[in-house]
């Protein structure tokens, strides 16, 4: 689940459907539809009961993903959600059973977290400074 989204829909499959699903569709059922049409990121350590909606929807997401996966050597949080203290704090709490709970740090002032964890995988699969991480990571076995 995150702020917008209900989470678990792939926006680039719902598109897709015929008929596509519009973006109205996709981007509701979140935190924000929760706790208030009104209220934004910052707000929701006012609402105890969405903050531990999205703790248990994360820890609910990982313990899936170690089914197959099962021993992670750490959990990694981006977003602008968990830039929020509060926020950080209670997915830390909830994960650092399954690993060391780690966040991203934004390698950029103007671009997402997610543009720059594009650009270090197109990096790293060009052969460039992030190589040793896409090799890590598996990506290029994958590729093979």
């Amino acid at each position: 689940m995150g702020f917008l989204t209900r989470g678990g829909l792939d926006a680039e499959i719902a598109i897709r459907l015929n008929p596509p699903l519009i973006q109205d569709i996709v981007f509701r059922g979140g935190l924000k539809d929760f706790a208030g049409k009104d209220t934004e990121p910052k707000d929701l350590i006012n609402f105890k009961e969405a903050v531990l909606l999205l703790g248990e929807s994360t820890e609910k997401d990982v313990a899936s993903i170690l089914v197959t996966m099962r021993e992670p050597k750490e959990i990694t949080l981006s977003g602008r959600l968990v830039a929020l203290d509060f926020l950080r704090d209670e997915l830390t709490q909830r994960l650092n059973k399954y690993a060391p709970v780690l966040k991203v740090k934004n390698l950029s002032r103007i671009a997402k977290e997610a543009a720059c964890g594009a650009y270090i995988i197109g990096e790293g699969l060009l052969g460039g400074k992030y190589y040793k991480i896409v090799e890590n990571m598996g990506i290029l076995n994958i590729m093979e």
